[in-house]
């Protein structure tokens, strides 16, 4: 937040936090009060400049926050500000950007992903009107390639196009193009959905999108496009080949699950997986962090990340939040001393015998079937993560 407080959302509303993790406030739902959350099962958070909160409700709607008023704005369902049409549907996802206006307030577009459709929302700063909204159902002509159940998006700043993820039928591009129909004699004209490519796995090129669950989608500081995915790893958009690079288990990432993304202020890459806490390299390479290194759990929850203005990521687990220090994070270098401990052979019959190596020679009968060296490497560090190789 503006604040540098932190909001988290869970299953009994949301929590802001001070920065050292002390509770500052708790938003909970009152069926009985108009002035609460629309309930208290609460999704993915949008914090606006001003230091209001949007908060997504997992059943239907959304409710706008004003924690300095103390007072709730609860919209069931979405109504567009031009054509009056309306749109109710589970928030599954939401996109905010800044926009910086020459003739007028600065505002912010914040975009929800729902299951009936796109909104956009437009936040004048520092004000207590209702928010604008503008309706997007999906269309026809983009049902037909399956965009249902969106779980991500992302406004391309580069393109003003729309990346859309969803849980089972892939990932999307598309456009807001303007069109007009006729009410009683009068020409109206809006904006729809027009699908520009639908992403889909082609077996014989290496380097198309290879996964049907989206999970997150995000743009870096260099306006790179990530996405993570369910099962299929972290993927790259490349926007001259229109293609994708990727990374997966045998790239070094801890989990072919990627729920969350977030890129540092040194434009390091950061995701959150089910099997802990990675950081992308800028020369490909992958650093896992995980219950060793000081984690809470190593099952982490989608949406949940953020960064604040003094560079402190953090990461929402099962077990709680995680706040990482990039630049305090440091790598042992130090190799340790080896030191072997035992050797013994085992024969045909399976008799082990041990060697005698005091004088750091040996001698192997030919009837010896297996030898086995044991060793410990002499570490004062954490060791948990050493590595070792015969050459």
């Amino acid at each position: 937040a503006p604040d540098n407080s932190i909001w988290v959302a869970h299953e009994n509303g949301v929590d802001q936090l001070s920065k050292d993790g002390q509770v500052i406030e708790r938003f909970t739902a009152d069926p009985t009060n108009a002035n609460s959350l629309l309930n208290k099962e609460t999704g993915p958070l949008a914090i606006l400049n001003d230091g209001r909160v949007w908060a997504a409700s997992q059943s239907l709607g959304a409710t706008l926050i004003n924690p300095t008023a103390k007072t709730y704005q609860r919209f069931y369902e979405f109504i567009d500000e031009t054509s009056g049409s309306k749109l109710q549907g589970k928030v599954n996802s939401i996109f905010q950007e800044y926009v910086k206006n020459k003739n007028g307030p600065n505002y912010e577009n914040i975009w929800f992903a729902t299951t009936a459709g796109i909104i956009k929302c437009t936040m004048p700063e520092h004000t207590e009107n209702a928010p604008k909204f503008s309706v997007y159902k999906y269309e026809d002509n983009v049902q037909n390639d399956y965009l249902s159940r969106p779980s991500a998006i992302l406004r391309d700043l580069e393109t003003g196009e729309l990346w859309v993820g969803t849980e089972s039928t892939g990932l999307f591009r598309i456009k807001m193009e303007i069109s007009s129909r006729y009410v009683n004699d009068r020409q109206i004209k809006y904006e729809k959905i027009e699908l520009v490519k639908h992403y889909i796995i082609d077996k014989n090129d290496p380097k198309s999108f290879s996964s049907n669950s989206v999970n997150t989608i995000v743009s870096d500081v260099n306006h790179n496009i990530w996405i993570g995915t369910s099962g299929e790893g972290l993927f790259r958009y490349n926007r001259e080949n229109d293609n994708f690079d990727r990374w997966s288990i045998d790239n070094g990432l801890p989990s072919a699950t990627v729920v969350s993304i977030l890129s540092d202020n040194s434009g390091g890459i950061w995701f959150g997986t089910r099997r802990g806490i990675a950081r992308l390299h800028a020369d490909g390479s992958v650093r896992v962090f995980d219950n060793s290194d000081g984690l809470p759990a190593d099952i982490f929850n989608a949406y949940a990340v953020d960064i604040n203005d003094n560079g402190i990521l953090y990461f929402g687990s099962v077990q709680g939040l995680t706040r990482v220090n990039p630049s305090e994070i440091t790598i042992n270098e130090i190799m340790p001393k080896l030191a072997i401990n035992l050797i013994e052979t085992i024969d045909y019959e399976g008799n082990r015998n041990f060697i005698d190596f005091t004088n750091n020679q040996l001698t192997i009968d030919h009837q010896v079937q297996t030898l086995n060296i044991n060793f410990v490497g002499l570490s004062f560090n954490k060791s948990a993560k050493n590595r070792y190789q015969y050459t």
